[in-house]
């Protein structure tokens, strides 16, 4: 609440938002990924690649 930059984006706190991932696909041509599974991917490339 404090950090200036922020500030004014304090009506945001507590609202639930929705947004529409269908412009988004249509401007890659596919559909996008879920988040559990972005995160399983994400892991696995970590180990792959010795980062974890």
């Amino acid at each position: 609440m404090f950090e200036a930059q922020l500030r004014d984006n304090r009506w945001l706190i507590g609202l639930a938002q929705r947004f529409d991932r269908g412009p988004a696909e249509a401007l890659l041509g596919r559909p996008l990924r879920s988040i559990p599974d972005t995160i399983e991917e994400t892991g696995r490339s970590l180990v792959e690649h010795g980062l974890l």
